[in-house]
């Protein structure tokens, strides 16, 4: 029987990144389908600095 998981990660998030590979060791050789789901941590990003005010 196959083991269905959905991930939400953030394509942009370091520890996302650092996480998928260690979640594709675990699940190495086993019956597994992975449906990965975007899942964005910071939708809306604060605005820039001015450096000149």
């Amino acid at each position: 029987m196959t083991l269905q998981i959905k991930v939400y990660s953030d394509y942009v998030c370091p520890f996302c990144y650092v996480g998928k590979a260690a979640f594709e060791e675990a699940i190495k050789d086993k019956d597994v389908q992975v449906e990965w789901m975007p899942f964005e941590l910071r939708p809306s990003p604060s605005p820039k600095l001015d450096p000149v005010n």
